[in-house]
């Protein structure tokens, strides 16, 4: 880990450009309230890491999405048939060029990992990362629609657990199954040496 090392401009530059494409095109044509997507949000927020060499973001958003892009990118190569996280992209009712623009879950999950590489994981991000998310699926709830599913807060097509038990069980296996897992392994492998 090479704490002081810069991120290069090769990076940085596309990654940006891309978020300054993306960004008004899904405010454009899915509203503001598309921002809340986990996935998203660790999208947007790699540009200021990136730019500030800011370990927390990072590393927050590792815990945060690393397995659940893990699942998109699975059910991509599947063409929607793993879980069906990313069936849209093969939806022909949806413009090509707009769907090409989720292929943001290819560099994004790359991003993450290469600042982790560089600069190491910062132990911190357990509680941060659980708090932003206890945010996004508590607004979620309060101002998305349920036809939306922001998040998967709701069961989704084919689950058949009662609602008023998924909704509890959602966040439950986020933290148990994603945040706090990975907290622990990044931290072992990847932890701050100071």
């Amino acid at each position: 880990m090479q704490k002081n090392a810069d991120i290069p401009l090769w990076l940085k530059l596309p990654y940006t450009l891309l978020a300054a494409v993306v960004f008004p095109v899904y405010w454009w044509k899915y509203g503001l309230l598309n921002f809340l997507w986990f996935s998203d949000i660790a999208f947007f927020v790699m540009v200021y890491a990136l730019w500030t060499k800011n370990r927390l973001i990072p590393s927050m958003m590792a815990i945060g999405v690393f397995p659940l892009e893990a699942l998109w990118l699975i059910s991509f190569a599947t063409h929607g048939a793993f879980i069906g996280m990313a069936d849209y992209m093969f939806d022909d009712t949806l413009p090509l060029w707009l769907r090409a623009l989720s292929l943001f879950h290819f560099p994004m999950p790359a991003a993450i990992a290469y600042m982790i590489w560089k600069f190491g994981y910062d132990k911190r991000a357990l509680f941060p990362q659980i708090a932003l998310a206890a945010i996004v699926i508590v607004t979620c709830h309060l101002f998305t629609l349920k036809s939306e599913n922001v998040n998967i807060i709701y069961p989704p097509k084919g689950i058949t657990i009662p609602e008023d038990i998924y909704i509890w069980l959602m966040p439950a296996t986020l933290l148990t199954c994603c945040i706090i897992p990975m907290h622990f392994i990044l931290k072992r492998f990847f932890g701050d040496k100071k």
